[in-house]
């Protein structure tokens, strides 16, 4: 969360840090509403908390392996040299 503000600030602007900085706040609040919610739905299904962890585990990883996986599709293509003549 630390970088939150810094990189607002540098896509969005400094006018409009206050907006996109509550607008942050928000989403995490709702995030959070849901994701305790299901977790809790979760372990009261499974019985124990294994299968929280690993649904917790690859809502974390999947995500890391799309962006990972985003030089693999977005490319430029190479510049051409202009010759010295």
């Amino acid at each position: 969360m630390a970088v939150g503000n810094v990189l607002l600030v540098e896509y969005l602007g400094i006018k409009l840090l206050p907006l996109s900085f509550g607008l942050l706040l928000f989403m995490n609040g709702i995030a959070g509403i849901i994701f305790f919610t299901v977790t809790g739905l979760l372990n009261d299904v499974a019985g124990n908390y294994t299968v929280t962890y690993w649904a917790i585990g690859s809502v974390v990883t999947i995500p890391g392996f799309l962006w990972l996986s985003i030089n693999c599709f977005n490319y430029e293509k190479p510049h051409e040299l202009d010759s010295a003549e």
